[in-house]
């Protein structure tokens, strides 16, 4: 009813010299104090536009925030006067644009800068800012620019965030004068109101001693005269709303630079150029209210919610990527284990079949070495009897008989040694031990496989050509393996020339150094018939054998046996000229490649052994 009443008032006074058919100049003001302030402080400053536009009925309109927005929606007001908060606020909007800046004082308070002033009471025990935390803060509205607005700015450029950390935080609408009162009553801890607010309250009111009731937190003293909590800004721009004839504005806005100064008993008015209202933008967007409403206060968290279908989206396809991968792994890993232990139990039954084959191998050379060692020990025995009757002879005769004794001793001590030596290789080639290559003179290996096959190469009528100048190489094998597999050549030769009916039977040992110089080729060749068609291309295939009593496994283990050392073996046969088996060795060092090559098999390399 007060507004009603205010602005018939305004209408009434303003027609009496007004033809009837005059057009309206409609202003809507806010309101920031009682309504019944408005007559007294808006009128003087406003009359000059109706004595200079006098074709125009001035219509004045004191309204409150929300009241003043739905005029613009509705075009029901051609300019508005208001804070600069509610300005921004509405700027963006409605397309208002300032005409000129308000310059206001009431005695010594300028009306034209707006402030925030923090407000508890004096006997409050709170004294800082951060004691406001868990307390109960009051103020008029959340888009009440110095009565809110600035107030939290200030508060969160402080560290200290009003709705998080407040235990209550309560609006209760316009006017503000009241937030004094209630806050004196023991409603809230602390309140926000408008600079200058309670000095003019305590004018209006005649109550001189009201401002030492309160006691003003965070204050600030920059010369400003009113008590206040926050930075200063511009306040009270004249706007022209986007419907506004741009003449009509032009000339409004003439009309208020050129109207003089009004100047009361109290204080005086006048409209100036409009200043800047940039840090008014700044606050807000710090706030992230009016225009920048919609801007994010953590970008990074708005842009996360803005593509959050597509960050789930890929997010599932990356953990559905990482989980087949993982399961990948995990099938490769259990294939890998799988297959780690396929290789030891085919390396363990590799083993025991090598062992297996040694023993048959043994049992093999079992006449052969009875006979081997009973040469030895048949010798021993006759040369102790004979020192024995030696001895038995008187000390002249003994004396002569001096050097045939020691004589014997020696020979019994070196058929014991060949003895031993023999014995030795038998137990180290039935040990049962895992493929370990080494550093080796290949010369070595070679001689002790045709000493242990000496007892089968005798009874089999068959010679052995060694050529020893391609041997002297060093070479890296497993001994006992190279050694087995040469016993096993050796056998199956002696077998292939058994075989046939006439004719010397010989077996020719030599080595060479490959065609690329890395590689030593260990060759045994006989002069038997050759292998037959049906069984050349399945040698090494396990239980594959033309032997009536054989199993098959000698060149299958040969070949495993080899594989394991980075060694290879090849079997070559022409019909009617034997067979050629090639051990392929790896060289030890570098220095052992310098060794002369075999001549002749250089010139019988084929593609084949070209490594």
């Amino acid at each position: 009813m007060g507004c009603l009443r205010v602005v018939l008032t305004v209408l009434l006074g303003l027609s009496v010299s007004l033809p009837l058919s005059a057009a309206q100049l409609r202003i809507g003001i806010l309101d920031w104090r009682a309504t019944e302030d408005f007559q007294r402080y808006w009128l003087p400053t406003l009359a000059g536009l109706q004595q200079a536009l006098p074709e125009h009925a001035l219509a004045l309109y004191p309204m409150q925030p929300a009241e003043l927005e739905q005029a613009l929606a509705e075009q029901r007001v051609d300019f508005v006067v208001t804070n600069p908060g509610h300005y921004v606020s509405l700027s963006s909007r409605y397309g208002l644009a300032p005409l000129a800046t308000l310059e206001s004082y009431l005695g010594p308070w300028p009306l034209h800068q707006v402030a925030s002033v923090l407000l508890v009471a004096a006997d409050s025990d709170i004294e800082t800012l951060t004691q406001l935390r868990g307390r109960h803060l009051a103020a008029v509205s959340e888009d009440a620019f110095g009565g809110f607005q600035i107030m939290a700015d200030e508060l969160q450029q402080q560290g200290f965030d009003p709705r998080r950390e407040l235990g209550g935080l309560t609006f209760t609408g316009f006017p503000m004068d009241q937030l004094l009162t209630r806050l004196l009553n023991g409603e809230f801890d602390a309140v926000v109101v408008r600079s200058c607010l309670l000095e003019l309250h305590a004018r209006m009111t005649a109550d001189p001693e009201l401002a030492q009731r309160f006691r003003i937190l965070s204050e600030r003293d920059d010369g400003y005269p009113c008590a206040h909590s926050s930075r200063i800004y511009p306040a009270w721009p004249f706007l022209t709303t986007a419907h506004t004839d741009p003449a009509l504005a032009r000339r409004v806005a003439q009309v208020l630079l050129s109207s003089p100064a009004v100047v009361t008993d109290s204080g005086y008015s006048q409209w100036q150029v409009p200043v800047s209202y940039q840090s008014v933008y700044q606050l807000f967007e710090r706030l992230r209210v009016g225009p920048f409403a919609a801007f994010p206060r953590n970008p990074l968290a708005a842009w996360l919610h803005q593509n959050r279908l597509w960050i789930v989206s890929g997010s599932m396809l990356v953990l559905l990527l990482l989980g087949h991968y993982l399961h990948s792994r995990y099938l490769i890993r259990r294939r890998s284990l799988q297959l780690l232990q396929a290789q030891t139990s085919i390396r363990q039954r590799d083993a025991e079949l090598a062992h297996l084959s040694r023993r048959q191998q043994m049992g093999e050379l079992t006449a052969a070495l009875a006979h081997e060692l009973n040469q030895p020990l048949t010798a021993i025995n006759n040369y102790a009897r004979a020192s024995v009757n030696y001895l038995h002879k008187d000390d002249t005769a003994l004396l002569q008989a001096r050097p045939r004794l020691q004589q014997a001793a020696e020979l019994i001590s070196a058929q014991a040694e060949q003895a031993g030596a023999t014995i030795s290789r038998l137990r180290r080639l039935l040990r049962r031990e895992p493929v370990h290559p080494q550093q080796i003179l290949l010369l070595q290996p070679v001689e002790e496989a045709l000493e242990l096959a000496a007892a089968f190469l005798q009874q089999a009528n068959v010679s052995v050509r060694l050529e020893p100048e391609g041997l002297a190489v060093q070479v890296y094998v497993d001994r006992t393996a190279l050694l087995q597999v040469l016993l096993n050549l050796l056998r199956n030769a002696v077998d292939a020339m058994d075989a046939q009916s006439d004719g010397p039977h010989e077996i020719r040992i030599k080595a060479g150094v490959g065609c690329n110089a890395q590689r030593c080729v260990l060759e045994l060749q006989d002069n038997g018939s050759g292998l037959d068609e049906s069984v050349r291309d399945r040698l090494f295939e396990p239980f594959v054998t033309t032997k009536a009593d054989g199993m098959g496994l000698g060149l299958a283990l040969s070949q495993r046996l080899l594989e394991a050392a980075d060694a290879e073996l090849e079997i070559e046969s022409q019909p009617g000229q034997g067979v050629c088996a090639r051990i392929i060795l790896p060289l030890a060092t570098e220095s052992n490649r310098t060794i002369n090559k075999d001549p002749q098999y250089d010139e019988s390399c084929n593609d084949t052994h070209r490594r």
